[in-house]
């Protein structure tokens, strides 16, 4: 079941929907696939950070318009 929250994004079934699945699904297989070089996966946490900060920015412009 989704559920629209105006300026949180959607939830299904109680979890949280982000459009950074992809980034966050590449930062933990490249975790858990080299977990005592955490440095060779920098780059995807990086990214994965990136697009969080994005998004939040996007839902506090979204809940100041009033959405």
């Amino acid at each position: 079941m989704n559920i629209h929250v105006p300026g949180q994004g959607a939830k299904v079934q109680g979890q949280f929907q982000t459009d950074c699945k992809k980034a966050q699904e590449a930062a933990l297989l490249c975790a858990t696939t080299h977990p005592e070089e955490r440095q060779r996966c920098d780059k995807f946490f990086a990214a994965y950070r990136e697009c969080r900060k994005a998004e939040h920015s996007r839902i506090l412009e979204a809940r100041g318009q009033g959405r």
